[in-house]
Formats: C-alpha cells, structure tokens, sequence
C-alpha cells in the first residue's frame, strides 16, 4: 500500500549521476569497450535505468557498453573501485548522487577522485506500507508506529536516499526506527513482497506497480510471464537450429580444406578447426557478443546485428569445427 511521497524525496534522494575519474580528453575516444560499473545490484531502478544509457551510448558512440552491477556500502564500492580505475574514459559510474554528496560526510577516509558528466534522472521516494499493516493513511500509519515503535524498514545502504528519507521523516513524526540495508532494491522489493519486512522508503518506480497491482497469485504470475517465456523458449530453439545449420554448411568445405594438396591450406584449415573445436564454447560466445558490433556498414547500407544474431554466430562457431573434423575424418576413412 502506497501512503504518501515525501515532499523531502527531492531535496534528499538527489539524482541518477554519470561520472568518471579525473581524465584528458582524446580526440578519437573511444576505440574500444566502455564499462559501466552500477552501484547497485542487478535488477533495481538504478541497474535497469543504466542499462538503458549505455545501450544509447553503445549506438551513439559505435562501440559496446558493458555494464557491470557492484552493489555495497551504500554506493562506496563502485565509486571506489571507479575512482582507483585507469583515468581513460573507459570506465564510467554510473550511481546515486548521495554517493558523492552524502557519504563523504558518514563514512571517514573517503576520498573518490570523479568527476561528474551528467545528470541522467531524478528520482522520488515513495512511503510503502505492506497490506497488513492497520493503515490506511499517513496519519494512522504514524500513530501505529508511535505505539508499536521501534519499526523495522529496509533500505537501499546507509546514505542511500531511502535511508535518509525515512531517518528524516521519522524524525519530524516522532517514532523510533530500525533500518535494514540491502545491496539493492531487486531484493528489496521481493522481500517486500513476501512480506519480510513491513516498511520502506523506496524508488516510486521500483515499488509503486506492486502497490498499485496487489500481490498477484501464482495462477496470474504463470499467465502473465508464459507468452514471454514461450517466446523466449522458441528463440532459443530456432538460434540452436540456425547454429547447427550455419556450422554445418561452413564445416563441411572447412573439413574438405583440412585434406586439401596444397599445404598451406590444409595447415591454415587444420589451424581454424582445432582453435575453435577445442575453444571453450561459452568463452566463444562471449567474445562475439562483446567483440561483434551492434552494426556493420556495407556499400552505405547499415545492417544491424542484434544480440540474437552475435549469439548465433558464437554458437555457430563450435558448431563448424566439429563438423569439419567429421568430415575430414569420413573423407580419410573412404
């Protein structure tokens, strides 16, 4: 149940903040992958709005956009592990802005070398209640924490905006308080949900679709995510079959080519075949997705590459050496 958004949500809970370490400009920057390093778990708010920059930024920028979610300390070990980074703009924060603004002033010793690029969002908070709380209002959820005192609420980490907001709030309300941090607001919110703890300050679009909806049972859970599951289930299908296909018609000359007269070919055939038959095939796969671009450019005419694709070519690839070892071996065998 959703009670009320603080009017100070906007004073304390600051903004969604890009930034990087102190560096020089380069002129043909970047020329290769760029990290992103969230700092929260993967899944929250903030996870899924910087997922979404960098997928701008990979089209804008013709490169690929990693990201990568280390959660902790109410921000400090993302800014921390961003801040001791080579100063190449190449590995970028992407965080609240009490990180920089708040926690210096809690933590001691703190000294992240940043610099701030750009505000990317502004986020509210928002007071959630679990439904079996008596109340109705703020006022009543005020009186009921004034007589049942201290309150349990979750967090997103000490500093962090949900934490300040309700310190705050409590404070002007009069009630006394326990906070219980989390590394981010996915597990939050499903603890929330479950009903593990009663009380949060939370990001209005985190929590508010699962205040607005109720809690829905398991019957419009499985309705709700089966086409989604299904549809993701026949991809992975026909990507199998398309693998199996393109390794197949590439394998067999490549196979041929390993028992060719000229040695070269036969060396560079032999060479290709054992390289990716002996390649771990996840490890394949990963390169193509990272190393692959998003678009290739051929006589003006752009062709995208989708992360569908990137991945069926990576699957494609173990695919092909093992064929062409079959068939080496079947011609050796006549």
């Amino acid at each position: 149940m959703c009670l009320a958004r603080s009017a100070v949500a906007a004073l304390i809970a600051g903004c969604l903040t890009l930034v990087c370490p102190e560096m020089a400009t380069a002129q043909n920057y970047p020329t290769h992958p760029v990290r992103i390093i969230v700092s929260s778990a993967a899944g929250g708010p903030l996870d899924i709005v910087g997922r979404a920059v960098a997928e701008k930024m990979a089209a804008a920028l013709k490169q690929p956009v990693v990201v990568e979610a280390r959660s902790g300390a109410g921000g400090n070990i993302a800014a921390d592990f961003v801040s001791k980074s080579a100063p190449d703009g190449y590995t970028l924060l992407f965080t609240l802005s009490s990180t920089l603004n708040v926690n210096p002033h809690l933590y001691k010793d703190l000294a992240f070398n940043l610099k701030p690029i750009t505000v990317v969002n502004y986020s509210t908070q928002t007071l959630f209640v679990h439904p079996s709380l008596p109340a109705n209002n703020v006022a009543e959820f005020v009186a009921w924490a004034r007589k049942e005192g201290p309150v349990s609420y979750a967090h997103g980490g000490n500093g962090t905006s949900s934490h300040l907001v309700m310190e705050y709030f409590r404070l002007l309300a009069g009630f006394e308080t326990v906070g219980v941090p989390y590394r981010g607001a996915a597990a939050m919110v499903s603890d929330f949900i479950a009903g593990q703890f009663k009380v949060a300050f939370g990001s209005t679009s985190g929590l508010l679709p699962q205040a607005a909806a109720g809690k829905p049972s398991i019957v419009e859970t499985m309705l709700k995510w089966t086409p989604l599951l299904l549809q993701g289930f026949a991809l992975n299908i026909a990507m199998s079959f398309l693998a199996m296909a393109i390794g197949t018609v590439i394998g067999v000359p490549l196979g041929l080519a390993q028992i060719s007269l000229l040695p070269p070919v036969r060396a560079g055939s032999w060479l290709v075949t054992q390289f990716f038959r002996n390649s771990p095939w996840l490890v394949l796969l990963f390169y193509c997705m990272l190393l692959l671009p998003f678009e290739v450019h051929v006589g003006g005419v752009t062709i995208p590459l989708p992360g569908w694709v990137k991945s069926t070519i990576g699957l494609a690839l173990p695919v092909m050496a093992n064929v062409s070892e079959l068939v080496r071996g079947a011609v050796r065998s006549i």
